[in-house]
């Protein structure tokens, strides 16, 4: 994103290998989820080295408005996206990936008497939603009131503080999740839907992360702790983490007695959220695709077409990771609207050997006429050793002219032998080649697999 926007190639992220660090690698502190080699210390020392130089850069800019005589007529607003390459980071539902620095710069004009003293910090939870409303009330305008977001400064300051926020993680690049987390000052809850994928799926961009692949290999060589492992493992149904006692997130209290009510509490919030917002990130991409050819996905969820509250119901049980729904599951997989029958027979995948019972519906399921909702029943059936069909199947739909069916199919061939792959090798390599760039990237990733094999 830093070359993107700053106009220079990719690889100028990276640490020339003439130039020395700016910061000591010994002397960073690697949190305790991180393998602390070489690689991984380098890369958190080169991370310190870009955000000075990035510091520099702004400096310059707020330079540029003093000498233009700027500076007093102009609010700066400075914060991160996110926790950048770095492991467990961007796109990860913990502290790590999603609280981001914020700075503010308010000229006296624009400043009210509940506007913090200059050079404060102020404790308050802040999300990127209301950066919208606060720069109108910083303007001296009224905020819009279907606005989900509040001002935290100007006229129209919310008089209420945020007591929480919301986050979300769906897919990334070719990498297929879905996680829902809130956070209020002291706790923060997570709600992994598809707890069957680890947290470090692959992805091309992550990976290119010497840390990643070296951390990734620790992993292969056993040289890692039970902490360290889990990125590369099965999530949990639920994690709750206390922020003030763990801001490292490594203490999952979900399953502590005498967290019992925070738990409760949190997780009824978020449901309660999902339903309110009517979370379309549950409906799968390749049905997303067909909707948004004649609608939004805003007035779809609001047409009456979306059932919500069921699909989340059922959402909730596929991933609950408990067998006691296995015939409830079974029975919504023949259920009339696609997305249930897609999260029905998620949940029967998520269930591993405990579905066996259940092959039979998997085996109709593989059958059906939305083909995401075929692909992952054709996984579920790999893992439970029923090769043959679920590979003719996942090989057929990885032809398909829906990009994401592809990504999808591509994304449950990971589970297939380096020997299987090899008999669509070339239509491998075909995708690769190909324009759109999740399923080549997801292609690429197989190709890689069958070639280290050889």
């Amino acid at each position: 994103m830093y070359a993107a926007f700053s106009g220079q190639p990719l690889d100028s992220i990276q640490l020339p290998k003439d130039k020395p660090l700016g910061h000591d690698p010994g002397k960073i502190r690697i949190p305790p989820y991180l393998p602390a080699n070489d690689a991984m210390k380098h890369d958190w020392a080169l991370y310190y080295d870009k955000i000075q130089e990035m510091d520099g850069e702004v400096g310059a800019i707020l330079k540029e408005l003093d000498e233009a005589g700027l500076s007093d007529n102009t609010i700066v607003f400075y914060y991160g996206d996110n926790g950048g390459v770095l492991g467990r980071s961007k796109r990860f539902i913990f502290e790590s990936g999603l609280r981001v620095p914020l700075v503010v710069r308010i000229p006296d004009k624009f400043r009210t008497p509940a506007t913090p003293v200059a050079g404060s910090s102020v404790k308050q939870l802040v999300d990127f939603t209301d950066f919208a409303p606060t720069v109108l009330s910083l303007a001296g305008i009224e905020p819009p009131g279907y606005f989900q977001g509040r001002a935290f400064l100007g006229k129209y300051r919310s008089a209420v503080p945020r007591d929480m926020v919301f986050n979300f993680r769906g897919r990334m690049d070719e990498g297929i999740d879905l996680v829902r987390s809130i956070r209020n000052t002291k706790y923060r809850y997570v709600k992994n839907f598809m707890p069957h994928r680890p947290y470090g799926q692959h992805i091309e961009f992550l990976w290119m992360a010497a840390s990643i692949r070296a951390w990734e290999q620790d992993y292969k060589d056993g040289q890692l702790n039970e902490l360290q492992s889990r990125f590369f493992k099965p999530k949990p149904s639920e994690e709750l983490y206390d922020i003030d006692n763990d801001p490292d997130n490594i203490h999952n209290l979900a399953g502590k007695p005498e967290f019992k009510n925070v738990l409760s509490e949190l997780r009824k919030e978020t449901l309660q959220w999902l339903l309110k917002v009517k979370d379309v990130g549950f409906i799968p991409e390749p049905a997303v695709a067909k909707i948004i050819e004649t609608t939004t996905l805003y007035e779809y969820a609001r047409s009456g077409k979306y059932q919500i509250d069921e699909v989340i119901a059922t959402a909730y049980q596929a991933s609950s990771l408990d067998k006691k729904y296995l015939a409830e599951l079974s029975k919504k997989a023949t259920s009339d609207d696609p997305v249930i029958r897609y999260w029905a027979v998620t949940g029967l995948l998520a269930l591993g050997r405990d579905a066996q019972a259940a092959k039979s519906v998997l085996k109709k399921a593989l059958g059906d006429k939305e083909a995401y909702i075929a692909t992952v029943a054709a996984e579920a059936l790999y893992r439970l050793g029923d090769k043959q069909q679920a590979l003719q199947h996942l090989f057929k739909v990885i032809d398909d002219t829906n990009v994401m069916n592809r990504v999808q199919a591509l994304n449950a061939l990971q589970c297939a032998t380096p020997e299987e792959l090899k008999q669509v090798e070339k239509l491998l390599v075909a995708l690769s080649n190909n324009k759109s760039e999740y399923d080549k990237k997801a292609a690429t990733f197989l190709l890689q697999y069958i070639r280290q094999s050889n």
